[in-house]
């Protein structure tokens, strides 16, 4: 069964640390790709797009920064009415201490188009690297 307006942030919050779950997502008429959703025991969590990257979206595991609310938004939405969907991820980044006090919060946006074979990001606005895409 292909997903075709999937709601992958409650997939990423349902599923178990060190489990994988693979899902058909559609993002367009013609075009479906296998999303692999994996959280590990550390807390920290992935979705990957096929072989076209991954976005890191479950962070509890503080490392100098954690994500509010856990896991980041992920939506899947044909943003430009060109028939083809577009990746939106979003929420907050929190700045932690040593002790894991929350130092400061930044909202964190990334967008990515399928474009000619390829997701291609078309904006970003956060304070760390959260997405891995081949580009170009």
């Amino acid at each position: 069964m292909a997903y075709a307006n999937s709601d992958l942030t409650n997939e990423v919050k349902k599923l178990s640390y060190g489990k994988d779950k693979k899902i058909q997502l559609q993002i367009s008429n013609e075009k479906t790709i296998e999303v692999t959703i994996s959280k590990t025991m550390k807390g920290n969590g992935i979705v990957k797009f096929g072989s076209y990257g991954y976005v890191t979206v479950f962070d509890v595991h503080d490392n100098g920064f954690v994500y509010g609310g856990e896991v980041l938004d992920i939506d899947v939405l044909d943003i430009d009415k060109d028939g083809i969907k577009e990746i939106i991820i979003s929420g907050v980044i929190n700045e932690t201490s040593d002790e894991g006090e929350v130092l400061d919060s930044y909202s964190a946006v990334i967008i990515y188009k399928f474009f000619d074979g390829e997701f291609v990001k078309v904006f970003s606005k956060s304070p760390i690297e959260i997405s891995y895409f081949k580009e170009g």
